[in-house]
């Protein structure tokens, strides 16, 4: 369905930022904030950001929900990871935000924040009369507001605040004033910066902003994050507002929030969705910049961590914040990456059907292995540096994930590796890798078995495949020594013979190591079957001793184990003459009658 046909109204937004800078925070905490990722936003100014929701509504109406990017036409853009990164400053690459929902959030309320279960039960969200598993904004700023900093409680004051701002800023809900206390474990002041936190604020938008299509009205998540994307991207919206200047500091957030804070305080500067919406069916490709983020002078203060991190706007991958999925479609939306054609991987990896399950009151369960497709979902996180859609493009540290515990079998469809070989294009079934040691003594053999992905056209490892390598290494390490640094054995079984094998002058060979046979595929004559070129007519040839013939083949195969060099015997197919028959009936009844 086309994404312009579906209507959009927003009468709302659920980030509330004047709340957020109303609480004015202790120097001693503030010191501890701005060793995180998230000093930034305690730069915001003060006051009440009035959001141009009509503008907003005519973007989303340019959404595809399904592979979750803008739709203009021909072009197509996503709200990517690069954006997150420029724009918030958040960490895109770390541990994903997901893990345990508590069933009963008093705990975790006392361990984190320092409080008795008295009042850790007082700062819970009553809804309907009924206690919910959310913790109440208000409560947690007047809680925390009258008790005194101290060297013993400064860190629960820290976790406090930055729970205060993920509630009212990041990842806001529909109620306006409570935020999950799932959160609290990330918030180490040592160990935040671990997490991917842009990657979460990123999926929280995005599930919302598919709801928004669907019909509701009220946006959650950081929806300035999509605003300053929208200024960044689309000139047109620049014009209406009249915004010439574009902000250099980083991240890109408190530039724009400082050049549209007055613009936005007067109503009668807000455009009309008629309008915003014509501009953006009208637009052009001059009018979209697809790389906003390399003009001068911003590129050169993207801090090391972020250059550490440069890789993952390549990621083909799911980003998360627990029961919260959404698509980073880099594999569509390439060209504002700077990549070309040939730069790209071809399709791999190709994504899951979004199936997302909402925070019920059922809890104690992890997000991370909730069902199947979560389990998809977060491995592949994992695995990221696996799924990058630029060639040639590393991971340079290690990736920081959770320990995995040792019973974890998770299952995740991998890549399809590319196979840029001039030799062969098809893998081995089983690799026999023998590294020359420096002593002869302490020869090793090592089996690996190569990743194929799902979707190969290559057969499974057989039985046959088994005795032959169970047959190698019976023999000892010094037999198996050769002048190579490294062998590749590959083991293929020979396809039954067929039709098409009796069409030729001579006997079709099914070794892939034979190279000196000229076959005849075009000759279709009435030849007898079992002819040779080089023998006697008739159905056998009487010069050719089978068993000669497999002796020559073993001591060939020995020979070749041991390092000596003998005489390769030559091959000969020999077909049963019930196989024979066979087939010279069957030509008869394909023969044409005069």
């Amino acid at each position: 369905m086309d994404p312009e046909t579906v209507f959009v109204d927003i009468t709302s937004f659920a980030m509330k930022l004047n709340k957020f800078t109303h609480w004015t925070v202790d120097p001693r905490v503030k010191e501890e904030v701005e060793k995180t990722c998230f000093k930034y936003f305690m730069r915001f100014p003060e006051g009440k950001l009035n959001m141009p929701n009509k503008m907003i509504a005519a973007l989303l109406r340019f959404y595809e929900n399904v592979e979750e990017h803008f739709v203009f036409g021909d072009t197509k853009i996503d709200l990517g990871l690069e954006d997150v990164m420029y724009i918030t400053g958040l960490p895109i690459d770390g541990k994903q935000i997901s893990g345990i929902e508590p069933k009963d959030p008093i705990d975790t309320i006392v361990n984190h924040l320092a409080v008795s279960p008295v009042e850790a039960n007082d700062l819970l969200l009553y809804h309907n009369g009924k206690k919910s598993h959310d913790i109440c904004l208000k409560s947690l700023e007047d809680k925390f507001k009258n008790i005194a900093v101290t060297e013993e409680n400064v860190n629960s004051h820290v976790k406090a605040y930055l729970l205060f701002l993920l509630g009212n800023l990041l990842f806001t809900t529909s109620s306006f004033d409570s935020v999950s206390a799932i959160y609290l474990p990330f918030l180490e002041v040592h160990d935040i910066d671990s997490y991917a936190w842009g990657a979460a604020v990123l999926a929280t938008l995005k599930v919302s902003m598919n709801k928004v299509r669907q019909g509701n009205k009220t946006l959650n998540g950081f929806a300035y994050l999509l605003l300053v994307f929208a200024f960044e991207r689309f000139k047109c919206l620049r014009k209406i507002f009249e915004l010439n200047i574009l902000p250099s500091q980083f991240p890109l957030m408190l530039g724009w929030v400082n050049l549209t804070f007055k613009t936005f305080k007067v109503r009668s500067l807000m455009p009309s969705m008629t309008t915003c919406y014509e501009k953006l069916r009208e637009m052009t490709d001059e009018d979209v910049d697809l790389l906003p983020y390399k003009r001068d002078g911003l590129e050169v203060e993207l801090p090391d961590q972020f250059k550490r991190q440069s890789w993952m706007v390549y990621a083909k991958v799911y980003t998360i914040c627990f029961n919260n999925i959404a698509k980073h479609p880099v594999h569509i939306c390439w060209k504002q990456l700077g990549l070309e054609r040939g730069h790209v991987r071809k399709s791999f990896g190709n994504f899951k059907r979004i199936n997302l399950q909402e925070r019920g009151p059922e809890k104690d369960k992890d997000w991370r292995k909730f069902n199947p497709f979560y389990t998809n979902c977060n491995t592949r996180w994992t695995k990221r540096n696996m799924f990058l859609i630029k060639k040639d493009v590393i991971a340079h540290e290690p990736l920081v994930n959770y320990v995995q515990e040792e019973d974890d079998e998770i299952e995740t469809e991998e890549p399809t590796q590319e196979n840029t070989s001039p030799i062969s294009t098809s893998p081995p079934m089983c690799n026999l890798e023998s590294a020359t040691p420096q002593d002869p003594s302490t020869s090793s053999l090592r089996v690996s078995t190569p990743q194929v992905a799902s979707t190969s056209r290559f057969r499974a490892p057989t039985p046959r495949d088994e005795v032959q390598v169970q047959t190698l290494f019976s023999n000892p390490p010094e037999a198996l020594s050769i002048e190579k640094s490294l062998e590749v054995l590959s083991f293929q079984i020979s396809p039954q013979p067929t039709d098409d094998d009796f069409d030729n002058d001579h006997f079709k060979e099914h070794d892939e190591d034979d190279e000196g046979g000229n076959h005849n595929d075009e000759d279709d004559g009435d030849d007898e079957v079992g002819n040779n070129n080089n023998a006697d007519d008739g159905d056998d040839n009487h010069n050719y001793d089978e068993g000669e013939h497999n002796n020559n083949v073993k001591n060939y195969i020995r020979g070749e184990r041991e390092g000596i060099l003998r005489p390769k015997p030559p091959k000969r197919t020999v077909y049963s003459p019930d196989e024979v028959l066979r087939v010279r009936n069957r030509r008869k009844l394909r023969k044409p009658k005069n």
